[in-house]
């Protein structure tokens, strides 16, 4: 990852970053090739008999789909749809939105169009949101709602795997509603920057802004929950396998709390739970008072907490919600708008 976002020098990277660019033209070729491909076979994707909302993004994990998922079948729900998710995303993710929203049915299945045909037969859904849709063609889409992390909107403008960039951003044009997640991470000038970048790219497309803010922190060993307040000015180690650590990491020096040690796994990586006692360890040699861990991360560790290796540190699960601070009538009316069977 630190050959991808140039943070690694020397010329042993500069020659895989070399190999990865010409990976990327590769990569480039195909995605116009399939575009022109599905133009000259007038391909069009099967649709079921119900509105679906596809939640996506253009780049590697980080921007914030799985909360937006979240807050757009609350919304869903709301307005009298029975909404149901479906998600190829990894069992972490899948098992936080389960637990988030209950009585939700949420399917975990690569094929997009044979989940949503069960969520509308076993579940009598009347209405899916597809997590991670923005790049999928199996199944026709209602609405597309786009998250950017606004700190690195397109990674460092390349395709992968040179860059982070799933699709090229001209892809845009596709979206109704776009998202600049983290939007406090930038400066008003650079915000002012993206917003006239990502309307120049998606001119028809209306654009919101969202902010994360912790809601709760839980213990893991059953103490129960924490107000933020009392981490204030204690020090902790953190222990996540995410796909913007950065963001997480100013989350929690945000509540006044001195990050002393961290260790990042990549995003949906299986740690054990030795790397997470080796980990406790370590954290409490450089003076930490308890490890902190995200609600993604928690759904992994819990099963094993008990009966794993044992660890020197309280563990917490730093829970969090999106706030949206602008654009979010326009996204409620677009789920108004979406048809009723």
């Amino acid at each position: 990852m630190a050959v991808v976002s140039d943070e690694r020098k020397g010329l042993a990277a500069l020659c895989l970053r070399s190999g990865l660019w010409a990976l990327s033209g590769v990569y480039a070729l195909f995605l116009a090739g399939r575009g022109w491909f599905d133009f000259l076979l007038g391909y069009q994707a099967p649709a079921l008999d119900c509105p679906v909302v596809s939640v996506g993004n253009i780049t590697w994990g980080g921007t914030g789909k799985t909360p937006l998922v979240a807050l757009v079948v609350k919304k869903l729900k709301g307005l009298g749809f029975r909404p149901a998710v479906i998600t190829r995303a990894g069992v972490d993710e899948a098992s936080l939105l389960k637990e988030g929203l209950d009585g939700v049915p949420v399917l975990l299945d690569r094929n997009r169009f044979r989940a949503g045909r069960m969520a509308c037969e076993r579940f009598s859904a009347d209405c899916l949101v597809l997590d991670d849709g923005f790049q999928q063609r199996s199944l026709k889409k209602s609405l597309e709602l786009v998250v950017l992390n606004a700190r690195m909107p397109f990674g460092n403008g390349n395709l992968i795997p040179r860059g982070m960039l799933r699709v090229p951003p001209a892809r845009l044009r596709n979206a109704h509603w776009i998202l600049l997640n983290k939007a406090d991470s930038i400066t008003p000038e650079e915000k002012g920057l993206l917003l006239d970048e990502v309307r120049a790219l998606s001119p028809h497309a209306q654009v919101g802004e969202a902010v994360y803010r912790v809601t709760h922190i839980t213990s893991l060993q059953g103490g129960g929950g924490a107000a933020a307040a009392d981490f204030s000015g204690k020090r902790v180690g953190l222990a996540a396998a995410i796909g913007d650590p950065q963001s997480f990491r100013s989350t929690v020096r945000g509540l006044g709390i001195e990050v002393c040690w961290e260790q990042f796994w990549p995003d949906h990586h299986a740690f054990s739970d030795r790397e997470l006692a080796q980990g406790s360890r370590e954290a409490a040699r450089a003076g930490a008072d308890a490890l902190l861990v995200t609600e993604k991360d928690a759904v992994k560790i819990r099963p094993w907490l008990k009966s794993g290796p044992r660890v020197d540190l309280p563990i917490f699960a730093v829970g969090i919600r999106m706030d949206i601070i602008s654009g979010e009538q326009d996204l409620d009316g677009l789920l108004r708008g979406l048809p009723r069977g």
